[in-house]
């Protein structure tokens, strides 16, 4: 609970200052090979979510969302993907 409570406080003055950088998680739909990137906000306020064919389509689609979901002043310098089917190696 504490961890928590530490993670939505560094939120809510990243909101005031501007963030650095933020996460969007991607996947690629099995059906279809649509691209999903999305961000939930730990607080419950809603989140950032795009979709698009390819990658750099994708790149640009999440530009646009993000900038549109923050203030300008507040918008991140960085945005980082992480992708949900990245390899695993096991060590066991």
């Amino acid at each position: 609970m504490r961890r928590e409570r530490r993670l939505l406080d560094t939120f809510r003055q990243s909101i005031f200052r501007g963030v650095s950088e933020i996460t969007l998680n991607v996947e690629r739909c099995e059906e279809t090979g649509v691209l999903t990137a999305s961000r939930d906000e730990p607080d419950g306020r809603g989140g950032i979510t795009t979709q698009a064919g390819d990658l750099t389509e994708l790149h640009a689609m999440v530009k646009e969302s993000v900038l549109c979901h923050f203030e300008p002043s507040n918008a991140p310098a960085a945005i980082r993907f992480h992708f949900g089917d990245d390899p695993v190696l096991a060590t066991r």
